[in-house]
């Protein structure tokens, strides 16, 4: 017996239709707005990437694909096939992202052999990094991360949402890359410029109104120095 045969209730699709066996349930419509708009997210990452672009290199791959079916979509337009395709698989990269980390992390937990714990260090790493959408936006200004979810909060509340309560191993990944962090933020200089850039900085026009040098605040950078 078929696993869908045994219980075609736990198969079938309660919110949003994956593929084309229920591609036609009004019930399930509501969602593809959101298909369109990871769509549109999914275009905004390469310069020159365009629908069209996608359904001919789907076209090219549309018999491979269609060995994964039975002959029960048929009547489905082999257009409205590599169009469904490209907006489903744009649905599953981004709003699965959380659900995708998550089990790779599960797996990484639940597996001594497991060493070094690539994702669950990676995300622990980017969890101390990311506060709020601003460390998001410096993170993704220097080149260090790129935004595939395009609003820099998003990326804050997934990081502060999945990375909350693991443990730090000895074989932690990123042990040389926090330990020169810690050096570098103990520095006095650093120290001070960091004080400085919150304190006076945090609107252009402040520094002016209120950064004054005077004897006593070169005395101070001094003794830091």
């Amino acid at each position: 017996m078929w696993l869908r045969e045994s219980n075609q209730y736990a198969y079938t699709s309660k919110m949003v239709s994956i593929g084309p066996y229920h591609k036609r349930n009004p019930q399930l419509r509501l969602m593809e707005k959101y298909k369109l708009l990871y769509l549109q997210r999914f275009l905004q990452r390469k310069e020159g990437l365009d629908v069209q672009r996608c359904i001919t290199v789907l076209e090219d791959m549309k018999e491979e694909a269609l060995k994964y079916y039975d002959n029960n979509i048929e009547d489905l337009d082999i257009h409205e096939f590599c169009k469904m395709l490209l907006l489903d698989d744009c649905f599953v990269v981004f709003d699965y992202t959380e659900t995708f980390l998550r089990n790779l992390i599960a797996y990484e937990q639940q597996s001594s052999d497991v060493q070094p714990k690539y994702v669950s260090d990676f995300v622990i790493f980017m969890y101390q990094l990311i506060d709020s959408d601003k460390d998001v936006n410096l993170l993704c200004q220097k080149g260090i991360i790129k935004n595939w979810m395009k609003e820099d909060k998003e990326v804050a509340y997934l990081f502060n949402r999945i990375g909350d309560g693991f443990s730090v191993y000895s074989t932690f990944y990123y042990n040389e890359e926090c330990l020169k962090a810690t050096q570098y933020c103990e520095k006095p200089w650093n120290k001070m410029r960091t004080y400085v850039m919150h304190n006076y900085f945090n609107k252009p026009w402040q520094g002016l109104q209120h950064w004054q040098p005077s004897y006593s605040s070169y005395s101070q950078l001094y003794k830091l120095l």
